[in-house]
């Protein structure tokens, strides 16, 4: 029996070795970057490794997945180490967002709407849903992104009017909208996107364009930034890093954890965040929330945004 502990540590610590290594260079190759995605897994695998292996009398092989739970640990931290910056002023903005998966989902859209955000965007939205939110009558009008042709595309709930153009997105579909809205009394451009998910080489291309293509044009705009949706990556990926580079954008998840959204249906621990809102530095995160299991397999996300205090 005790062999057999062994042996599975040595191979859950190489399995935690090979794919942090191959998530390091994930630029390289699509398949490396899917291995990004799951550095808090490695950290708990690799940690679980070096234990075995160190009761085991096999110091060198210890130390090598100590090395390597350490090192994913290091990528994981900032999201619980990192405070965001001081709210100055009042003004607040609360975002939802959603992947519904066409799932007319009562419960989640009670839950969206629940402390009455001001923006709400649901991706793979259906016109079911849409028309169950105008019966409800939530007080939110409701603005449909579904093309005629399509089962399924955005849907956006507003408290408030605003003005949106719908940009290019990629060749294998997703959706990508540019909207501005108020902030107090100060305006904001939004970017909805939700890119494809990387599930072959062609898509992971065009998932990485778009967010590289959002990135430059967030770099391009003069006014706060939001980016929130499905962006079908982490924020160890190759693609993530295309989309906050240019602008330097912050992640809502920095001071308030993992805050995994897929797949819903698994324990916290198991899951990867793919649903984010990011956003400009003269923008701080207020709070931010990740809602309940409720029929699709992603979980909504929340998210309380104010100005940031700016040193003088």
């Amino acid at each position: 029996m005790r062999d057999l502990v062994v042996k599975a540590g040595v191979a859950l610590g190489i399995l935690a070795l090979v794919g942090t290594v191959a998530g390091t260079v994930g630029e390289a190759w699509w398949i490396f970057d899917l291995a990004s995605n799951f550095r808090l897994q490695y950290f708990i695998a690799a940690g679980i490794a070096a234990i075995v292996t160190f009761a085991a009398r096999l110091p060198l092989l210890g130390i090598a997945f100590g090395v390597v739970s350490l090192f994913n640990a290091a990528l994981v931290a900032p999201l619980y180490a990192s405070e965001p910056p001081p709210v100055a002023g009042d003004a607040r903005m609360e975002i939802a967002s959603s992947n519904m998966q066409t799932h007319n989902s009562r419960q989640q859209i009670n839950w969206l709407t629940s402390t009455e955000p001001d923006l709400i965007f649901l991706f793979e939205s259906s016109r079911q849903a849409e028309d169950l939110i105008r019966e409800a009558d939530l007080g939110y009008e409701v603005t449909s992104g579904i093309d005629p042709d399509d089962a399924f595309g955005l849907s956006i709930l507003s408290k408030d009017p605003f003005e949106f153009e719908v940009l290019p997105s990629s060749r294998d579909g997703g959706d990508a909208v540019r909207l501005e809205a108020r902030l107090g009394n100060e305006t904001i451009v939004v970017y909805a996107i939700h890119p494809p998910s990387p599930s072959n080489p062609v898509r992971s291309e065009s998932r990485d364009k778009l967010l590289e293509r959002i990135g430059r044009a967030a770099a391009e705009e003069t006014l706060p930034v939001v980016v929130v949706g499905d962006f079908n990556a982490t924020p160890w990926s190759a693609g993530f890093r295309k989309l906050v580079e240019p602008a330097d954008l912050a992640n809502s998840q920095d001071g308030f954890g993992f805050g995994a959204t897929w797949h819903a249906n698994w324990p916290a621990f198991a899951g990867v965040p793919l649903d984010h809102l990011v956003h400009s530095r003269d923008l701080t995160t207020v709070n931010r929330e990740v809602g309940p299991s409720a029929g699709p397999d992603h979980r909504p996300i929340r998210v309380e945004l104010g100005f940031a205090e700016i040193d003088a």
